[in-house]
């Protein structure tokens, strides 16, 4: 509403605030906005704009729905133009009084602030508006522009040094004087350290070399207890195999020999490859231990016939012994040389021990 007659608006606020009050153009924006997106880019002036193309459309248009009319239609077009022209100036009047007029509707003035295409515009003078830098002399380093340097601080105020510092461009300079000579203390702490890797890196290589002529030369410590330790097993094999030879040969009764070829078996722990033939080579032992005593005592008893019972008493216990140490080797798979006569010897000991049990008897 425009006018009110008879009455008035009341409008209250409320806030801890400025309050502005404005014209909501918002309507209008977008009508203008759309009315720009029509309009033809790169066109070609001797062409008839859009506006023109639009005024002969409504002419040609009103011209077929009032046919009896016809006479009187250069009169209508030049009324048409007239009015179209009316209307674009009170347009460009109505957007010039919203231009002068500040938006209220915020989200509606994004808008166009975001989607309006304008160009870019540069203002080289807003860091020197903000803090103006002191003369270029001082930069440079005089002295008598530094003390009036010192003096324009003095009289700016702590708040323009500090504005200085911060956003003119002698602050800038120190900030990247710092910064250069940070990235140079950073960069000469890594060249050292590279140097300090390098000299290591030598002194490990020369290292690796000494310990690579150490290797090279180097005899384990292991052959000899190898050497040793295969000799040892060779010796052992060898007594196994001499071991064997005079048990399982018949012919071997050499009751020393044995026992010298049993004492080197045990002593190059023959027994811990093969316990059973240790057994074998005892009991042949024995054997022909108990069979050289049975016949000294069977040719004792021929000599001079067993007069009392203890000379008996010993000379059954010999045969006994003989004769359980033969049904043992008989058991074991053991052979003996018939030159032996081991049973022939066994059973004549035999009949001496009965003929003094039966003379005793009668």
């Amino acid at each position: 509403v425009d006018a009110l007659e008879g009455g008035k608006w009341l409008l209250e606020l409320f806030g801890s605030g400025e309050v502005e009050g404005g014209r909501d153009t918002m309507e209008q924006d977008l009508e203008e906005l759309v009315r720009r997106s029509w309009v033809v880019k790169d066109e070609d002036p001797n062409q008839e704009t859009r506006q023109e193309k639009a005024a002969k459309s409504r002419a040609r248009c009103l011209k077929k729905r009032s046919p009896a009319e016809e006479g009187q239609g250069g009169e209508e077009t030049d009324v048409l133009g007239e009015k179209n022209s009316e209307e674009m100036l009170q347009l460009f009047a109505a957007n010039e009084r919203a231009a002068s007029k500040p938006h209220t509707n915020t989200v509606i003035s994004d808008f166009l602030y975001w989607h309006t295409k304008a160009e870019p515009v540069l203002n080289v003078e807003d860091p020197y508006i903000v803090a103006k830098d002191p003369p270029i002399a001082a930069a440079a380093g005089n002295e008598e522009a530094t003390t009036e340097e010192g003096d324009a601080e003095v009289e700016d105020g702590a708040a323009m040094a500090a504005a200085r510092q911060a956003l003119g461009m002698e602050g800038l300079r120190s900030e990247r004087r710092g910064i250069v000579e940070k990235s140079a203390e950073r960069l000469g702490a890594a060249v050292k350290r590279m140097e300090e890797a390098k000299e290591k890196n030598m002194d490990a290589l020369v290292d690796l070399k000494g310990l690579q002529d150490d290797r090279t030369t180097f005899k384990p410590e292991f052959l000899r207890e190898r050497e040793k330790l295969r000799d040892g097993l060779a010796v052992r094999y060898q007594k196994q195999s001499d071991l064997m030879e005079h048990v399982n040969n018949k012919e071997r009764v050499d009751v020393d020999a044995i026992k010298e070829a049993l004492r080197s078996a045990n002593e190059t722990g023959v027994g811990v490859w093969s316990p059973e033939l240790i057994e074998k080579a005892e009991l042949k032992m024995q054997l022909l231990e108990a069979l050289a005593a049975l016949r000294s005592a069977t040719e004792a008893a021929q000599a001079e016939p067993l007069a009392d019972g203890a000379a008996r008493g010993a000379f059954g216990k010999t045969l006994a012994t003989a004769e359980e140490l033969l049904a043992k080797v008989s058991s074991k798979g053991l052979g003996l040389s018939p030159d032996l006569g081991a049973e022939e010897l066994v059973a004549k000991a035999a009949e001496l021990a009965k003929a003094p049990a039966e003379a005793d008897a009668a």
